[in-house]
């Protein structure tokens, strides 16, 4: 995925590229919802408001009641400069941002996550727009669950070995001081438990 990314990237003519999953949904006026955010220079990429798309079962309600919270939970860390994924359900960058930070790793597992914290590192500003919808499809049974989540624990995991950098550095502001270290405290509690 991240291969066929950095491809069009390099092909890509505008100043703004916009990436989206193949599982996943936009309202269709998400660009013009996210794009005005670009008129301050320092932002490097705006993020949406996830919802579940065609939730049935239990399992699906459940997620989308976590994604809920992470709709409120994406805005409140952008009012810190501290969101550390844009998501591959939808998110616009910079193009300029993306070349400079050397584009996303195509041996990561999680490269949304990664390219975020590379964004951040640079002092580019990931923004968030809440009127902007994008919805994908979530795991419908326990064992897509459980797997997906393994990816995005394990993908958690790489990256803070990889940016270890980050830990408590004051010149990160808030992401370093703050949300990286108390993040990855809360994903290490959660292996832990499980």
């Amino acid at each position: 995925r991240a291969y066929s990314l950095n491809k069009a990237i390099k092909i890509s003519k505008g100043e703004l590229v916009a990436c989206i999953d193949a599982d996943s949904y936009v309202d269709p006026n998400i660009l013009m919802r996210m794009i005005p955010h670009f008129e301050k220079q320092s932002t490097g990429c705006v993020t949406p408001s996830l919802k579940v798309h065609n939730r049935k079962n239990f399992l699906e309600r459940l997620q989308e009641i976590e994604y809920m919270l992470n709709i409120f939970l994406r805005k409140t860390l952008s009012f810190i400069n501290s969101i550390h994924v844009t998501p591959g359900v939808f998110s616009v960058y910079r193009k300029k941002a993306l070349i400079d930070v050397g584009g996303f790793d195509e041996n990561n597992l999680t490269e949304d996550m990664e390219i975020a914290i590379k964004l951040q590192k640079k002092g580019y500003v990931i923004e968030n727009e809440l009127d902007a919808i994008s919805y994908t499809i979530c795991p419908s049974n326990v064992k897509e669950f459980v797997k997906q989540r393994i990816r995005w624990y394990r993908g958690a995991i790489q990256n803070a070995l990889l940016h270890k950098d980050v830990f408590f550095k004051a010149k990160y502001g808030n992401f370093g001081i703050f949300f990286f270290p108390l993040n990855y405290i809360s994903i290490i509690s959660i292996i832990l438990v499980f």
